[in-house]
């Protein structure tokens, strides 16, 4: 029997999936290399406390999937856009925006870079339509006739 009623099980809930998500991207961020990033944070993490921050994020997480099993939470499908989905279609927008046609609108642009920035806009254009429907939820099952 769960020690928990149905409105502290929800509090909890909501509470470790948000918990949950934030770990992961901080995982994720922990282990890129910043030293081919176009991104780097002013604020950057002292390498002397990168295992630590690793370790305890790890160790969270698996704290809350311990707490999951404690009170038998069980994984909820979101009904909100595909978040993966969302990024890449504000990343495909913003590369939009750079093809040599529109840089223009900056001011003077060389012809040759226009031809080699544009090669390249498509190819990362096209990998972003594809990764959009590779995450894009599809309906699998097999028709009956």
């Amino acid at each position: 029997m769960n020690p928990l009623n149905p409105t502290q099980r929800d509090t909890l809930f909501e509470a470790l999936r948000t918990l949950e998500e934030n770990l992961r991207v901080v995982d994720s961020l922990l282990h890129s290399d910043s030293s081919r990033s176009l991104l780097v944070s002013q604020g950057q993490i002292r390498q002397d406390r990168m295992a630590r921050l690793r370790y305890m994020v790890r160790h969270s997480l698996a704290e809350v999937g311990r707490l999951s099993e404690q009170f038998d939470l069980q994984s909820r499908l979101r009904s909100s856009p595909n978040p993966v989905g969302v990024l890449l279609q504000d990343c495909r927008s913003q590369l939009m925006d750079c093809y040599g046609d529109n840089l223009k609108g900056y001011g003077a642009i060389d012809p040759a870079t226009v031809e080699s920035l544009d090669a390249t806009i498509d190819r990362l254009t096209r990998t972003v339509i594809e990764l959009v429907e590779m995450v894009q939820p599809k309906d699998d099952t097999p028709s009956q006739s």
